[in-house]
């Protein structure tokens, strides 16, 4: 017997549902836009049959008015359903201090950076957190060849504290292991600790200098006193 095939489009417009938004974090209200509904049936035994379904979902946040996909998979033979979001859902959002960046070369990591995060690619995330940090280097004390020397060299000249010494190792030996050695972060923490390390260093460096200069003029400055010297009696 030949199995059976259907699709079929919803007009869904106005129905609201919960989702992830990325670019306003967390889960927000959206609105169904559309949705397409394909469904599949294949006999398999006397009395039984496969069956199939796969839904699509075209959604807008309602906050942003961003728009993103979510596909349900059914199978009869599995246990429950495989949903998928396009963009994958992201905890973590591209900082609005980015736009205080000047460097070109500096941006396109942190573009490349936040695009990874969203495709869940871990390996290349780490890997770009360590360019990231050998970009840094370039910038402000330039090429020392290598990594150490190009720390101790950031810190022998007051760019970074010694207590930052640490923290930006970190990264490296993170971003090594993946680079090098195929390491894959299994833990999101790992993501999330390799990750808030450069864009609190690079925020530090490049952007709050800039800012703190603008904003030390709305400040008023502290009046002088006029010393009043006493009469001789």
């Amino acid at each position: 017997m030949i199995g059976c095939f259907s699709r079929n489009k919803v007009n869904m417009s106005g129905n609201k549902t919960k989702s992830h938004c990325n670019e306003c974090g967390g889960e927000k209200n959206h609105e169904i836009k559309a949705s397409v509904k394909e469904s599949g049936s294949e006999p398999f035994d006397e009395g039984y049959s496969l069956d199939w379904c796969t839904t699509w979902e075209i959604m807008k946040c309602l906050g942003c008015d961003e728009l993103s996909a979510k596909k349900t998979f059914y199978f009869s033979e599995n246990d429950g359903n495989e949903v998928t979001f396009y963009p994958a859902p992201v905890s973590k959002r591209k900082p609005e201090w980015l736009k205080g960046i000047k460097d070109k070369a500096l941006l396109n990591l942190f573009a490349e950076l936040y695009i990874v995060l969203q495709a869940n690619a871990p390996i290349s995330a780490v890997s770009i957190c360590r360019a990231i940090i050998d970009r840094i280097i370039q910038i402000h004390v330039g090429d020392k060849g290598g990594f150490v020397t190009g720390i101790k060299a950031l810190k022998n000249e007051g760019h970074i504290a010694e207590k930052e010494l640490e923290l930006i190792n970190f990264v490296i030996e993170a971003g090594s292991a993946a680079t090098h050695r195929g390491w894959k972060p299994e833990n999101n923490t790992y993501l999330e600790v390799v990750t808030g390390i450069v864009e609190n260093l690079v925020e530090r460096l490049f952007v709050l200098p800039s800012t703190q200069k603008k904003l030390i003029r709305g400040i008023p400055k502290r009046k002088q006193i006029k010393k009043v010297q006493a009469k001789k009696p």
